[in-house]
């Protein structure tokens, strides 16, 4: 995986979103300083991750990006895995999991 890794939340700005993980930058030639101030804790409340997000919808959407990401890598995994022995209980799991990550895309959580 080489994005940040979850979890991301809302910012200390509405407009933004940050992580709680150090984020690594990829270098650029006109990067101020070695990583152009994403990793700003306490201006940001966390590493940045975006910012200047004037809807707070995709705010939402953008902090649910790695809970959905690993809940459908687990969902996929699960299905080569399993697929058709697996119980009830076992796709309960990933479905509820699928869910959280949904509820937070949509601001539920």
């Amino acid at each position: 995986m080489s994005h940040t890794p979850g979890p991301w939340k809302v910012g200390k700005h509405k407009t933004t979103v940050v992580s709680e993980q150090k984020v690594d930058v990829t270098p650029a030639p006109n990067l101020i300083g070695h990583d152009g101030g994403v990793n700003e804790v306490e201006h940001y409340g966390g590493s940045l991750i975006a910012e200047s997000i004037l809807r707070h919808e995709n705010v939402n959407l953008i902090t649910a990006a790695p809970d959905m990401y690993n809940a459908l890598n687990n969902l996929i995994k699960w299905y080569d895995d399993n697929f058709p022995s697996a119980s009830c209980s076992e796709i309960s799991d990933i479905v509820f999991t699928a869910r959280i990550a949904l509820d937070k895309a949509n601001g539920k959580l």
